[in-house]
């Protein structure tokens, strides 16, 4: 067994320890504003519990991933979708909700501290039994982090939340893409336009060396997509690379104009 990945292992094992201990230790906290609840409350005070059932319960586009209406989507797909006006890198989208309110809130948190993995996992798992057959997908592969990243923050969120969310069907996680150079992300810069994002990642992936892409169907997983240039590169590559079908599961979805 490579060193590295004993390593990573026992980083991982500590800080989940860690977190266990601490959610046994300390009063229940709400996950999306840290307000103190009741021990019969789950995972969220009522205020936010009430924010997320609206930020959740929106009909979306199965192909692009935007709100409609549900009177006005065919099979699950927007008429603009549905006629080929809009060609798109996936084969379909699944994602929880809207890059807003206690789900914006726990998305940040979930970048910047090694928890939420398991309620976010959760709540993806959910929303991709309620669109995609898992026995239809050979394997489900997190959007990368340049290894100085992951260093310097010592976990990777894309991969904890992919492992929690295909757990519940014992999924395969295979880390199939590399990033070929540092991207500064861009939830950090919100003033960055589509066209910059879509340049600022444009060959920046790679596939990974010793990993089967070839005739597979591929489901892409990441915590939230804004303008979807992440994503598209990333499907650029695995296309090119030979795999079968791209499908995408996000956390969340941002509406147009934001650029959180």
């Amino acid at each position: 067994m490579a060193l590295p990945f004993v390593i990573d292992r026992a980083i991982r094992g500590l800080a989940r320890a860690g977190r266990l201990l601490e959610d046994a230790i300390l009063p229940c906290g709400c996950r999306a504003c840290d307000a103190a609840i009741d021990p019969d409350e789950r995972d969220f005070c009522e205020t936010c519990a009430t924010q997320l059932a609206n930020c959740v319960a929106r009909a979306y586009c199965g192909r692009c991933g935007e709100e409609r209406h549900e009177y006005l989507l065919h099979d699950a797909v927007c008429t603009s979708c549905k006629l080929g006006k809009r060609p798109l890198a996936w084969r379909s989208i699944v994602r929880v909700g809207r890059y807003e309110g206690p789900l914006k809130s726990m998305i940040l948190k979930f970048k910047q501290q090694y928890k939420l993995d398991h309620v976010l996992g959760r709540m993806l798992a959910d929303a991709i039994l309620g669109r995609l057959n898992p026995s239809e997908i050979d394997a489900w592969t997190p959007i990368p982090m340049h290894w100085g990243r992951r260093l310097v923050k010592r976990f990777q969120p894309t991969m904890l939340l992919a492992r929690t969310a295909v757990a519940r069907w014992g999924g395969s996680v295979e880390p199939l893409l590399r990033m070929t150079r540092y991207v500064e992300p861009f939830h950090v810069r919100p003033g960055l336009t589509a066209k910059d994002r879509a340049n600022e990642i444009a060959g920046a992936m790679a596939p990974k060396r010793g990993l089967a892409i070839m005739g597979r169907r591929i489901c892409l997983i990441d915590d939230v997509t804004t303008t979807g240039a992440t994503l598209r590169e990333a499907c650029r590559v695995l296309k090119d690379a030979g795999a079968r079908s791209v499908d995408v599961a996000v956390v969340a979805r941002a509406a147009r104009g934001l650029r959180d």
